[in-house]
C-alpha cells in the first residue's frame, strides 16, 4: 500500500470520527488543567521498561521547562510513577478513558479534548510513540509544532505512516532504524521532505564517577535486565544458566524484572530473581557486582541496558540487532552471537563466552576497563540532555 492510500484511509476514518472530536473539544476546559504549559509530553506508560526510562530521562532534561505528562496506555505495574513525580511536572493518567477497547469512543473523545486543550494554549506536542499522540496528531492546528520520539523499527513504524506529515522532527536512537525507515518510506513513495525530518538522539545513561573495581575471583556474576516479552526471550538465559551450572561452572545468573513467574520452576534454582527494582542506587550496585550482561533479543533499537552495564565495567554478550553492533566488537569489548533466531547456537555461545573469560580474566579486566570508558565517552546523560534540550528550543522559539 502506497502512502497516498494511507493518506486516503486517514481521511475517511477522520471524517466518521469528527462529531466525537468535536464534542471532546467542547469539553477540554473542564477535563484538563485551565493553564498554560510550555510543552505537552505523551507517553504510553511509566511501568518499568527501556523506553520509560529513556521517556523519564527526557522528563528530567526538560526541568526547567513547565510540562504536563499524559499517560495513555494502563500500566503494569508503579514502575516509575514516582520518578515522573519527582521531575515536578504535572501528571494525569487519562488510560482509564483510553485504553479501554470496549469504550473505545472515549479515546476519541479525549483526542479531541486534548486537541481542543493544546490549540486554546498553542501548547508543541512530544510524542513519545505513543499511539494516542499519533491519533490525535491531525486535530492540532498546523501552527502548534509536534514532535515524535521512535525507538525502533516496529509496529509503530506502519501505524505512524499517515501521521508523519504532521511531524515537524522526528528522533530516532538508532541508526539502523534510520536506514530501516528512509528504506520504508522509499518503497511507499513518501516524499524526500518527510526523510529529512528525522533526526538522530542516542540514548544516554547516568554513569556514576566513582571508579568500579571488579573482582575476577569467583562466583562470575552473569545478568539479565528486561521484561518477560517473547521478543526479549528469558527463557534463553535460564537455559544458559542452566547449562553453565550443569558444567559446575563458578558462575551466578541474576535476572532483574518481573520474571520469576515466566521461568518454569525447573530453572528457578539455577537464578536469582531481583524482581523489579525501582531504586536506581540497588540497580547500580548490581551492574558493579556483575561481570557479563546477556542479551537474548529478536529486536531492538539500542537498549538502555547495554550502555548502562557497559558503564560500570560488564563485558557484553548479544544478539546482534539494532544498533548493538556499532557498540560492541567481538572480542574486544564483548560479544555478538551468529544467529538471531538459532536459540540452540545462542546458548552454546554464551557457554563459551563465559568459559573463555574465567579462563582469562586479565581479557575481562581489559574489557571492563574499556567498556567503562566507552560509555562515559558515548553515553553520557550530560549529553543526551542537552541534545534534548535544543531540540525543544529549537522548534518552540517564536
Amino acid at each position: 500500500m502506497k502512502y497516498s492510500f494511507y493518506l486516503i484511509k486517514r481521511s475517511l476514518e477522520d471524517a466518521v470520527m469528527y462529531p466525537f472530536i468535536l464534542l471532546g473539544k467542547a469539553c477540554a476546559s473542564f477535563l484538563l488543567p485551565n493553564e498554560r504549559f510550555d510543552l505537552l509530553l505523551i507517553f504510553p506508560f511509566h511501568h518499568l521498561g527501556g523506553a520509560e526510562r529513556v521517556h523519564l530521562n527526557i522528563s528530567r532534561a526538560l526541568s526547567k521547562k513547565k510540562c504536563l505528562i499524559l499517560f495513555t496506555r494502563k500500566s503494569d505495574s508503579v514502575g516509575f510513577r514516582s520518578a515522573f513525580e519527582l521531575t515536578g511536572h504535572r501528571i494525569i493518567d487519562i488510560s482509564a478513558y483510553t485504553d479501554n477497547k470496549w469504550l473505545y469512543v472515549l479515546n476519541i473523545f479525549c483526542r479531541g479534548a486534548v486537541a481542543g486543550w493544546v490549540n486554546a494554549y498553542k501548547t508543541p506536542v512530544f510524542n513519545g510513540q505513543s499511539n494516542f499522540g499519533y491519533k490525535l496528531s491531525p486535530w492540532v492546528h498546523a501552527s502548534i509544532p509536534q514532535v515524535e520520539l521512535i525507538h525502533a523499527f516496529c509496529s509503530f513504524s506502519w501505524i505512524r505512516i499517515p501521521f508523519a506529515a504532521f511531524y515537524v522532527k522526528t528522533i530516532m536512537i538508532s541508526r539502523q532504524a534510520i536506514n530501516q525507515h528512509e528504506a520504508q518510506y522509499d518503497a511507499l513513495n513518501i516524499p524526500e521532505g518527510l526523510k529529512r525530518r528525522i533526526c538522530y538522539i542516542p540514548n544516554g545513561v547516568v554513569i556514576s564517577e566513582e571508579r568500579v573495581e571488579k573482582s575476577i575471583q569467583p562466583p562470575f556474576h552473569v545478568l539479565f535486565v528486561g521484561r518477560p516479552d517473547r521478543d526479549k526471550r528469558p527463557l534463553l538465559f535460564a537455559h544458559i544458566a542452566e547449562k553453565c551450572n550443569n558444567a559446575q561452572l563458578p558462575v551466578q545468573f541474576h535476572m532483574v524484572g518481573d520474571l520469576s513467574s515466566s521461568i518454569p520452576s525447573r530453572y528457578h534454582s539455577h537464578l536469582q530473581f531481583h524482581g523489579s527494582i525501582t531504586d536506581d542506587q540497588v540497580l547500580r550496585d548490581l551492574y558493579a557486582q556483575s561481570h557479563l550482561l546477556i542479551l537474548c533479543s529478536l529486536h531492538e533499537g539500542f537498549p538502555m541496558v547495554i550502555a548502562e552495564a557497559m558503564a560500570y565495567g560488564n563485558a557484553i554478550a548479544s544478539t546482534p540487532v539494532g544498533d548493538i553492533p556499532y557498540h560492541i566488537h567481538q572480542g574486544k569489548n564483548g560479544f555478538l552471537f551468529s544467529s538471531v533466531e538459532n536459540e540452540e547456537t545462542i546458548v552454546t555461545e554464551s557457554v563459551s563466552y563465559i568459559e573463555s573469560l574465567l579462563q582469562d580474566p586479565a581479557s575481562f579486566l581489559e574489557i571492563s576497563k574499556t567498556n567503562t570508558h566507552y560509555a562515559k565517552e558515548i553515553f553520557g546523560i550530560a549529553k543526551f540532555e542537552e541534545q534534548y534540550r535544543l531540540l525543544i528550543e529549537e522548534i518552540t522559539a517564536p
